[in-house]
């Protein structure tokens, strides 16, 4: 297992930049190297990379206040940035990558500091019942990003007039608005500095790991290479999507995440599907849209489709962070000697991911098909 510890912080505010950082370090990580990333954001709306923005954020008010929109590499919901977050990112090759450990790592620096941290669900660490941190995970070319926010003095009033999660979405976690489920770790420490919980996380980095935490040097080449990256980031058709073409919307709320389908449908074949989700399986959608592409436009056909048996489910999703043409190639001296190849993150080994993500992935799809047979194909 890797034990040479890189630790590196970014010192812009840029959300592009940032991303296009982590997205290079993912690429230059090499076997037997495990990187902690830490960044912060300007006032910015991060979408998952599955999510439609105009259902996520009210883009008209974004531009107005100035604030910026941008959209990762991994799956889930759409979070707020601004100064008072901190943002964490675990970097590692598949063989060393050890989710648990990594949340570890999170949880004892915030329990070192007193905080009352405990790890819920699938993706959230709570203190005293209310989220202080959300996380999620993807692989590309066999390397593993884990990252995560740490809410230290976040602006509560613009995480409720910037995001805007559906009433299903809410209720679905029991709660009336996104505001009463978030708390800031200043609420329960006041005086805690970001200096502190920096210092906090590099240090239980090194002792979950055991090793100590090498600052990792930008060469002018990583420069140059992150400057490239942040071009992508930054295109509005990654951050906002494809323009609109489709005339059938269906839309459905589950235990795992919301779904989606945009459907297109030439001489009664769907030609054309879109898939947006606050899933955390980033695969899904190339996966339901594979599944789709060609068949009927009839209940019965679609159940079928997607009820298929899963054998693609467990294959690694080839173009899963691929929104254009020419996206994410990476610099070929940061890529060797591993390949390319992108896989969802439920096929990262640990405690999330492996084959119950795979078998959950199906269980998703077997949920889907059932809806689409029951429900109606209206526009």
């Amino acid at each position: 297992m890797g034990n040479r510890l890189k630790c590196i912080e970014s010192g812009s505010l840029d959300p592009y930049y940032n991303l296009a950082l982590e997205e290079h370090l993912l690429y230059c990580c090499r076997e037997g190297e495990r990187i902690l990333y830490l960044w912060q954001n300007e006032k910015t709306v991060v979408l998952g990379r599955n999510q439609d923005a105009a259902s996520e954020c009210p883009l008209e008010l974004l531009k107005r206040d100035g604030i910026c929109l941008a959209r990762r590499n991994s799956g889930g919901g759409a979070v707020y940035h601004d100064s008072g977050n901190l943002n964490y990112t675990f970097i590692a090759r598949e063989r060393d990558y050890d989710v648990p450990g990594q949340m570890e790592a999170v949880l004892a620096a915030l329990r070192g500091l007193g905080f009352p941290a405990e790890f819920s669900g699938r993706n959230d660490i709570l203190a005293e019942g209310r989220k202080v941190s959300g996380n999620a995970f993807f692989i590309s070319g066999g390397s593993c990003c884990h990252h995560g926010t740490l809410m230290v003095d976040v602006d509560l009033n613009a995480v409720e007039k910037y995001l805007r999660p559906g009433a299903d979405k809410l209720a679905a976690r029991g709660v009336a608005s996104v505001r009463s489920r978030v708390a800031n770790l200043r609420e329960f420490r006041p005086r805690l500095r970001l200096d502190e919980l920096k210092e906090a996380l590099r240090s239980s980095f090194g002792q979950v790991f055991g090793g100590s935490c090498e600052a990792l040097v930008l060469s002018e080449a990583d420069s140059a290479g992150i400057g490239k990256r942040r071009e992508k980031f930054a295109a509005p058709r990654w951050v906002y999507g494809e323009p609109e073409k489709y005339e059938h919307r269906l839309s459905r709320r589950f235990s795992w995440g919301g779904v989606t389908l945009w459907v297109y449908v030439e001489q009664g074949v769907v030609a054309d599907v879109r898939v947006d989700t606050d899933a955390m399986e980033p695969g899904l959608p190339e996966v339901l849209r594979e599944r789709l592409l060609g068949v009927p436009y009839k209940k019965d056909a679609l159940y079928q489709a997607v009820l298929q048996p899963d054998q693609e489910v467990l294959r690694p999703d080839k173009e899963s962070l691929h929104r254009d043409q020419g996206a994410l190639q990476p610099d070929k001296e940061a890529v060797q000697p591993h390949q390319a190849a992108l896989q969802p993150d439920w096929m990262a080994p640990g405690k999330i991911g492996g084959m119950e993500e795979a078998a959950a992935l199906t269980g998703i799809c077997g949920e889907i098909a059932g809806w689409l047979l029951k429900g109606q194909l209206g526009g």
